[in-house]
């Protein structure tokens, strides 16, 4: 090749070289300004249509849409998931576009809320998708179920009962999980009345033998409230009246009154009979008067009995509250000694740690509903004024008082609803 053909070639290579690297930088600085002066591209789903207008545009092909734009919300959630930062802002529209291109899909709704009340935590738009889901399919009870169990989780349980109650009077082939539930929640409300007759109603059922234990619970634990209720209102009435107040729970099913709304010219009853007319629609004449009859025992085989407040307390109620209150501290009394690395000597250790937690922001949501805040013992449940000083604190752990275990409790003799009585255990 010729001398001069050669350092033509070099001179091109030098001058493309000098080129690249001229460029190379200025795009990258290009780059870099331009990306922080440029904004993010809009998502995607912006560009969604509504569902009417999809419609219009599947040719009747919806189901076959809604599968897509199912399919799209679970790539968008997954890609978010790994995001720091995700803000979820399309979800909402994503589920009610598939629920509008097939409203008698029912998972959306459920799948929906449930993401909805976790993602962005909007349980507003997920409580209106499952009532777009009610309103679709309104034989459907795990909708509405799941409505009830998101009121629940946020601590709302007056609106839950809503959720259920509609359940039980609309959807007439509900599984019976839904009545245990409302049992619970209307004890919990203090509606004892109404939550031993839907428990004595479900065990005339008999739902099985999974569920009847659960109603045989929940059917003790509403009798033994709703009997110190009662009682502690007649002992009120004593007071009112004047004169000696009756010696103990035997003296006051003893005492004499004449039953309100029967005018003056009705006899008097004692406390028990009164008792029993209250029962009897609730739970039936038979269960009523035998139970009555063994007043002042109390449905866990222990017995009635005055507390320190005044009130009307039943001992087997307070020995199984005690018991899980117990349980509470004993679990973290267990954390106390991993930390400390010895078992704490008395209970304000115990309260100095929870606060410590309080402190740190770290306190479980649920511990601080029943230790309060700022942190404390909670309260005794038979009302001593000794209170938690009765109960011994031994080898860092607090052990239960003397007296039978729960099994025992639940299993001593009370007649309820049902072809069969409670079996013992």
């Amino acid at each position: 090749m010729p001398a001069w053909r050669v350092r033509r070639r070099l001179a091109t290579a030098g001058l493309l070289a000098g080129l690249a690297a001229a460029i190379v930088p200025v795009t990258v600085l290009n780059d870099r300004f331009d990306a922080r002066r440029r904004a993010a591209p809009p998502e995607r789903v912006l560009y969604l249509p509504k569902g009417d207008t999809l419609k219009f545009l599947c040719l009747g092909y919806n189901g076959l849409a809604a599968d897509m734009v199912w399919i799209r919300s679970a790539m968008y959630v997954g890609r978010r998931l790994n995001e720091r930062q995700a803000k979820y802002e399309w979800l909402a529209k994503l589920f009610q576009v598939t629920t509008d291109l097939d409203p008698h899909w029912k998972r959306p709704y459920r799948v929906g809320a449930l993401l909805l009340s976790a993602l962005p935590e909007d349980d507003e738009r997920a409580v209106a998708l499952l009532r777009k889901g009610l309103d679709n399919n309104p034989g459907d009870w795990e909708i509405p179920y799941r409505a009830a169990q998101l009121h629940m989780l946020r601590g709302r349980d007056r609106e839950a009962l809503k959720w259920l109650t509609l359940i039980s009077r609309t959807v007439p082939d509900h599984p019976r999980v839904v009545e245990a539930t409302r049992e619970r929640l209307l004890l919990d409300g203090q509606d004892h009345a109404q939550a031993l007759a839907l428990a004595a109603q479900e065990l005339r059922a008999g739902n099985g033998r999974v569920l009847d234990s659960v109603n045989r619970l929940n059917y003790r634990e509403a009798l033994a409230r709703l009997t110190a209720a009662e009682l502690t209102a007649w002992r009120r009435r004593c007071a009112a009246a004047g004169g000696a107040q009756p010696a103990g729970v035997e003296g006051l099913l003893a005492a004499r009154f004449r039953p309100s709304g029967r005018g003056d010219g009705a006899r008097e009853l004692t406390v028990r009979d009164l008792l029993r007319m209250r029962l009897e629609p609730l739970v039936g004449d038979g269960e009523s008067a035998d139970y009555c009859a063994r007043l002042p025992a109390d449905p866990y085989g222990m017995r009635f009995h005055v507390r320190q407040d005044g009130a009307v307390g039943s001992e087997g109620l307070e020995r199984i509250e005690l018991g899980r209150l117990v349980r509470t501290c004993n679990f973290h009394l267990g954390k106390f000694r991993e930390l400390s690395g010895r078992p704490a000597r008395t209970l304000d250790e115990l309260v100095g740690y929870w606060r410590e937690l309080d402190r740190r922001g770290r306190l479980p949501k649920g511990l601080a509903a029943i230790v309060g805040h700022p942190p404390r013992m909670p309260a005794h449940p038979d009302g001593s004024p000794r209170g938690w000083g009765a109960v011994e604190l031994r080898d860092g752990l607090l052990v239960m008082p003397p007296g039978p275990d729960v099994e025992q409790m639940l299993s001593a003799p009370l007649a309820m609803p049902g072809a069969t009585p409670a079996p013992a255990r």
